[in-house]
């Protein structure tokens, strides 16, 4: 243990780089028990869907020594009792057996238990990857915690030893199990029904007919009308909500008073948080419209109707007309389709060119005589991806090719991939480039915090656990949740037939995204947004399947909705003052049409709509009433002269730049009675709260008071001051 001082006071010293505290975050997330767990079961699960038994037995295995490693080694630690190096009471620093002390349990350690545990259990069944999972269970031990200082060196070395030894216990017991021929070779089955098939299911409806053309375009109209409904209703009921609206809504109003189209600006300083074809798009729109928040959700809305109508020509690849129009309705009415797609964000953007990828693929593979038109469209759809939100554009591509390697049994490393992504790149490094060249600071830190960063580590208030988006999905697909729960158990139960051709696609779109965002550090609802495009496709929506009509979808669709319903009631517990019956009113309809009969897809889908309608039209105003923000920058623009000085104390949010329509300082650390004493004419924005604690002795004017909430600052009240010189000018 004398090494354990050494090695600790070096990592103190030097081992402090953000890039090595990065990696050290990610691989303690990746080491703790729940994601292990969560990383078996995926083991599992996959091997069901590729009718892979080994894969199904070791992945579910391996939840025992898992398991046992957790329970030993806590034995272990409470009965050493040795204080974590954190601590600084040196490495020889042992209490004994104790229950209750807290940082006093760093001997041995869980993590590198539970890596090498596992490490060690599947090299067992995966011999050829064993020097790579022996390899990780290293870093997760060494960087993660020794480096982080989470534990000594020898800490770790015992942790590694005891999950070493048990996993070797569980090989012993398990491999003759695991190993066990199954009755029938489900790997058998996985050929007869991948090996000679066709890709597709059927072939999408004959357009060489007048009456299918007539009845295409009744479809194509009549989801235009009812997505348009939902989307452009109420769309400037409510100001832009801070932080990221008003972002990127005040960014393209410097760009345009710049009149720069290249590299946008907030507050005059570059701001390459996201591509620039989101700021192209809607800096168009603001030439049409005008900068006001029409013009800026405008775009986000039409592309919600694309999406919708992407979805409708999809579906007809897979099921007739009738199945491809509930699709796209469904998907339109759901709850994170519409809360997404009615905001100014990249995400409406990025969804419907990258959803544009797997269409043209598609239509590559039913379309062989035009498949260099279809190839070259997919790359442009790739490129117009990765210019909405970066190197995340390319992950259609590696789920088309999982989607080959399980078809074909074969890795497709073939030239039509390779020939996508070079046209894609090609199409969106120009941007790329010249941004490096004017800001390579900025750009540098888009790929590198934009990027890698949060996926490691994650942002301040945007961190959840691994099960994030399984509550999000549930509620964001309401009220069509139960439905897709039941008919995805009525598929999984006879996967044999629906994980074929395109529904396997989808289904492989739709797992992918979310066991990427799930292992993602920053987690936010609307990133698990792409994923409902190809669950809404996967899903047969059609009474014909039965699952619309089982009584538990019916109990539990109600019950939310009720639920709902309710929510709105505990304002009259904590804030009565924000409480209106015109909260209920929309929920009350929602619940007062799916309960009005049947549960059958029209009811649901009407509901809906009439649930948006008079959400937009009866409580968002109620909402905007009690928001502070954008008051506070009309009372800006209206009353402060253009000469004027304007200060913002403590407080600097965007929405108070695009209303106010000027930019302003922030100070900190002046005295407010120094700059109420200026002879100029000066502007204050103040928190009342701040102004109290000040009690600045400098006499001045109030000009305007707004009190309510902030969505960055909860409840507040601020003011708008001005010193005497006001008066004078």
């Amino acid at each position: 243990m004398y090494l354990d001082g050494i090695l600790d006071r070096f990592v103190a010293q030097n081992l402090h780089s953000r890039l090595v505290l990065t990696m050290g975050d990610f691989l303690n997330n990746l080491g703790k028990g729940d994601v292990l767990a969560f990383l078996c079961i995926c083991l599992a699960l996959v091997g069901f869907i590729i009718y892979k038994p080994l894969w199904q037995k070791v992945g579910w295995a391996a939840l025992l020594p898992l398991s046992a490693s957790g329970v030993i080694v806590q034995g272990l630690k409470h009965l050493f009792g040795r204080a974590r190096p954190q601590m600084n009471l040196a490495e020889f620093h042992f209490i004994g057996p104790n229950l209750i002390k807290n940082g006093f349990d760093s001997f041995p350690s869980g993590h590198a238990s539970a890596a090498f545990a596992l490490a060690t259990f599947f090299s067992a069944f995966f011999p050829q990857a064993r020097v790579w999972l022996y390899c990780l269970a290293a870093c997760i031990s060494i960087v993660g915690r020794v480096f982080h200082r989470h534990h000594f060196f020898t800490d770790v070395a015992a942790g590694a030893a005891v999950g070493t030894g048990i996993g070797l216990f569980f090989v012993a017991l398990l491999k003759q199990w695991a190993r066990a021929p199954e009755t029938k070779s489900q790997d058998s089955r996985f050929r007869d029904n991948y090996g000679t098939q066709e890709i597709f299911l059927t072939q999408p409806d004959s357009e060489g007919s007048a009456g299918v053309r007539a009845a295409i375009f009744k479809d194509i109209s009549l989801l235009i009308l009812l997505s348009g409904t939902i989307l452009f209703t109420g769309i400037t009921a409510s100001a832009l909500w801070d932080r990221d609206e008003t972002e990127y809504a005040q960014a393209i109003v410097e760009m345009q008073n710049n009149h720069e189209w290249m590299i946008p600006t907030l507050e005059g300083f570059p701001f390459i948080e996201k591509p620039i074809l989101m700021y192209w798009i809607v800096r168009a729109s603001f030439l049409t419209f005008g900068a006001n928040e029409f013009a800026a959700r405008f775009p986000s809305a039409l592309f919600g109707i694309f999406t919708v109508l992407l979805v409708y020509f999809l579906g007809r690849t897979i099921s007739d007309r009738n199945k491809a129009f509930k699709s796209a309705l469904a998907l339109s009415t759901c709850f994170l389709f519409t809360g997404t797609f009615r905001l100014l964000l990249t995400d409406p953007f990025f969804i419907f060119f990258s959803s544009l990828v797997f269409y043209f693929y598609i239509l590559a593979e039913l379309s062989p005589k035009n498949k260099t038109c279809y190839i070259v469209a997919q790359g442009t759809a790739l490129g117009l991806s990765l210019l909405c939100k970066g190197p995340i554009g390319y992950y259609p591509l590696p789920i088309l090719m999982l989607y080959e390697t399980l078809n074909h049994r074969r890795f497709p490393l073939t030239r039509r991939f390779a020939v996508v992504a070079v046209l894609g790149t090609l199409l969106a490094a120009p941007w790329f480039i010249y941004s490096f060249q004017r800001q390579a600071g900025a750009t540098a830190a888009f790929f590198l915090y934009d990027n890698l960063l949060r996926f490691l580590q994650g942002t301040e208030g945007h961190t959840g656990p691994m099960i994030y988006y399984t509550p999000t999905l549930l509620l964001g697909l309401f009220p069509w949740s139960f439905l897709l729960i039941s008919a995805f158990f009525a598929d999984w139960r006879k996967r044999s037939e629906a994980l074929r051709g395109l529904p396997l696609l989808f289904f492989l779109w739709a797992v992918c995204l979310f066991g990427f965002f799930s292992l993602c550090s920053n987690k936010l609802p609307h990133y698990i947004a792409p994923a409902l495009i190809p669950l809404s496709l996967w899903t047969r929506w059609g009474e014909e399947t039965g699952s619309i009509s089982k009584p538990w979808v019916g109990l539990w669709t109600r019950s939310l909705s009720f639920l709902l319903l309710f929510a709105p009631l505990t304002l009259l517990i904590f804030r009565p003052n924000y409480f209106s019956i015109r909260l209920m009113i929309p929920f009350a309809l929602l619940t007062a049409w799916l309960g009005s009969g049947p549960l059958r897809f029209d009811r649901i889908a009407a509901g809906t709509i009439c649930f948006y309608v008079s959400f937009a039209l009866i409580s968002l105003p109620w909402i905007e009433r009690f928001r502070v923000m954008k008051p506070l920058g009309l009372a800006i623009a209206q009353r402060v002269p253009a000469q004027a000085r304007l200060i913002g104390f403590n407080l600097s949010e965007p929405s108070l730049f695009f209303y106010g329509k000027r930019l302003f300082e922030k100070v900190e650390n002046e005295s407010l009675d120094k700059l109420l004493s200026e002879v100029a004419p000066t502007y204050i924005l103040i928190h009342e709260s701040k102004l109290k604690q000040e009690l600045p002795k400098s006499p001045y004017v109030l000009v305007h008071r707004q009190e309510g909430f902030a969505e960055n600052g909860g409840e507040m009240s601020v003011m708008l001051i001005a010193n005497l010189a006001k008066e004078k000018n």
